[in-house]
């Protein structure tokens, strides 16, 4: 008898092991909390994912957000393109087109977070994650600001 119970505690164990290891994968993947992306020039790039629900519209989706800071007393010009890599495949990389390319300005000390609610105005600080409400998805498993260049106005 003690040796059954043994090794079903053992297997209990190694079943918890896994379970853990998994959900600590998912969170390291998908961070909610900010991370530091770069920093450049008295610039510094943050993202983290959040979700978003538009009950109304059925709209139910992840989106990494992009927050600058400018850590400067000047006032600045970025550009970048975005490489966005959907289930490992990166569609965009090394394409210089208006669809990917971004800019934006930062005031003097400025920080500027993407908004899911200004994603008409907003659209160089949010990147299209997943669909939260498919079973199908296109998920983003990577992205990288290319080409950021800075300068003063």
């Amino acid at each position: 008898m003690n040796k059954k119970l043994f090794q079903l505690s053992r297997i209990i164990f190694a079943f918890a092991t896994v379970i853990l290891v998994f959900a600590a994968t998912v969170k390291a993947e998908n961070p909610t909390k900010w991370q530091l992306l770069t920093e450049q020039n008295g610039v510094q790039v943050y993202f983290r994912y959040e979700n978003f629900d538009d009950n109304v519209n059925d709209i139910h989706q992840q989106m990494a957000v992009l927050k600058f800071v400018n850590t400067t007393n000047q006032n600045l010009s970025l550009e970048w393109d975005l490489e966005a890599w959907y289930n490992g495949v990166c569609n965009a990389c090394g394409k210089k087109d208006k669809e990917h390319h971004f800019s934006t300005q930062l005031n003097a000390g400025e920080t500027k977070t993407g908004n899911f609610e200004k994603r008409g105005t907003q659209r160089e600080l949010l990147i299209f994650s997943k669909f939260n409400n498919m079973e199908n998805k296109v998920v983003l498993t990577k992205f990288n600001l290319a080409n950021l260049k800075i300068s003063i106005l």
